[in-house]
């Protein structure tokens, strides 16, 4: 009895110092890393609801509300109340917040998976790198993730206890699924075949199954239907204000649906998500591998097939979470459109099996030394693991060869900033000066996040010769020679003014995307003037 009070003690203790260890590295830093394009996008979308308190589902772009939502609360507990107030930790300390709450579920499991499973899998979760990298991300993903999680959590907790609690919760995690991404479809269609497939292993018999299935009343799934339709219906009517957000929530499938083969920058081959989780280098000798997840994952699938432990009481449970993970894994890599976050569904799932391969192959070895031996190998892997999601959230945040980085914004941002901050202090208008933001297809993004404070800011995709030029031009070389006529060509004698390059070197605002800019010459004169006195 003494034994399993300290045992509980010590549990406790170390989910806790892994709780922490998950939330130092998601929280630290997250002003660090410059905003990719849909993080900046998703910000100026959510700055709508925060300044106008109005939300509007747009069935085209920007995926579910729920990011908006609760990303009002941090904006709220730091009095930010406009677009011009908001930062970067601000707005990434939500999914910095869903991410950790992917360690913390784990605690409704432990009658389920039993502690030392519990330990290892929130271990795993902990320091794996794409799970703390798309955590201090702004985008949906991490929530669709942890959603799906807690789904999975409370339906099984309910089959545990018949605590009709837990279907309400069931509910609201299946409706937060849905208000959050549009994905989550896939999701709901891989579980529920999982589920049949798990029944079908369990039972073998359809009279057995039928029984099963018959000990669930209509009200059950009529409770868990009826709370995910209201949740998510609150969520997509902007609470009741649009009502046409919910057909709209449907409405977009053909949206996406459409998608899925059109854009040919997201257009991959089917082992995409496969190579980044094996290898990958950069030219400065740093290596990325998952293959301390992807190995144990392994026997943990060879185990659940060749060496099933039925009497385990997480057995079934484990096999309805790997044959999800492998579902999920086949159509997520045979869906043509890819970007890496995608995979955080699946990858999840992995980490779940993997957990479950390092106990199952611990438990199997009698021999004292042996066991030893797979705590040290057990603990060199998760030290490279750390030392990787440092180096990838805190050192090679934008780099390119960083597997996880995808179009990301380069840091060369931060000289364009600096440099158009530089010239407004030495000007009379300050932040009020004129911007002329030019680029083909409106590919100017995040330049709407980092001019965020500068009110008179105009964006086209084409030269308008019609308007008068403004003071500094930001522009894509594409369009120079149209941007060279209307300063030099067009303007009559007498009223053309000088520009000048704003910026000394080549810098690009992502990559292969490079940005040019230009200044009236009587205004760079007075910037080097207002330098000169400083």
């Amino acid at each position: 009895m003494e034994y399993k009070r300290i045992e509980t003690t010590n549990y406790y203790v170390l989910f806790t110092f892994i709780c922490l260890i998950a939330a130092l590295l998601r929280f630290s830093g997250l002003t660090l890393r410059p905003m990719h394009t849909d993080e900046a996008v998703h910000a100026l979308k959510f700055s709508s609801l925060l300044e106008e308190g109005y939300y509007r589902y747009d069935k085209h772009e920007y995926h579910g509300p729920t990011l908006n939502y609760f990303t009002l609360l941090p904006a709220w507990i730091k009095n930010q109340e406009t677009l011009k107030s908001l930062n970067e930790s601000t707005i990434r300390i939500i999914p910095a917040i869903f991410g950790t709450g992917l360690v913390l579920l784990l605690l409704l499991l432990k009658n389920g998976f039993g502690k030392p499973l519990i330990l290892v899998i929130a271990s795993l979760t902990a320091i794996s790198s794409p799970m703390v990298f798309y955590s201090r991300y702004y985008i949906q993903e991490t929530l669709l993730v942890c959603f799906t999680f807690g789904s999975v959590i409370s339906i099984y907790r309910y089959i545990a206890t018949r605590k009709s609690g837990w279907l309400i919760l069931t509910g609201a995690f299946l409706g937060l699924m849905h208000a959050s991404k549009e994905t989550c479809l896939i999701n709901l269609g891989m579980l529920l075949l999982a589920f049949i497939i798990t029944l079908f292993i369990r039972f073998r018999k359809y009279q057995q199954i039928k029984s099963y299935l018959a000990s669930f009343r209509l009200w059950h799934v009529m409770i868990i239907v009826v709370t995910a339709v209201i949740v998510s219906g609150l969520f997509y009517s902007s609470f009741l204000s649009n009502p046409a957000g919910i057909a709209d929530s449907y409405a977009t499938y053909k949206t996406y649906f459409n998608r899925a083969g059109m854009n040919e920058f997201h257009i991959h081959p089917w082992y995409y998500y496969l190579r980044l989780l094996i290898f990958s280098k950069s030219p400065s000798g740093m290596i990325w591998s998952e293959i301390w997840i992807l190995l144990p994952a392994c026997y943990g699938c060879y185990s659940l097939i060749k060496k099933p432990d039925q009497n385990q009481i997480h057995y079934y449970l484990i096999l309805f979470l790997g044959i999800y993970t492998v579902l999920l894994a086949v159509i997520y890599s045979f869906i043509p459109y890819k970007t890496p976050w995608n995979m955080l569904g699946f990858y999840h799932g992995l980490i779940i099996l993997a957990g479950y391969g390092i106990i199952r192959f611990y438990n199997l070895e009698t021999k004292k030394w042996i066991s030893i031996l797979i705590i040290i190998i057990f603990s060199i892997g998760a030290l490279h693991m750390v030392w990787q999601s440092y180096v990838t959230n805190y050192k090679n945040y934008s780099d390119p060869f960083n597997p996880y980085v995808y179009a990301h914004t380069s840091e060369d941002i931060y000289k364009v900033t600096l440099k158009i901050d530089s010239v407004a202090m030495s000007c009379p208008e300050g932040k009020d000066i004129l911007i002329e933001v030019i680029f083909p297809a409106h590919d100017y993004w995040p330049l709407p996040w980092y001019l965020r404070k500068y009110t008179n800011t105009g964006w086209w995709d084409s030269v308008d010769f019609q308007l008068p030029a403004a003071p500094i031009i930001l522009a894509s070389p594409e369009v120079e020679k149209d941007l060279i006529r209307k300063l030099y060509k067009i303007p009559p004698p007498g009223e053309r003014y000088l520009y000048v390059p704003l910026f000394n070197q080549y810098l690009e605002i992502r990559p292969m995307i490079e940005i040019r800019g230009y200044i009236r010459k009587d205004v760079w004169d007075h910037y080097h003037q207002y330098k000169t006195r400083i």
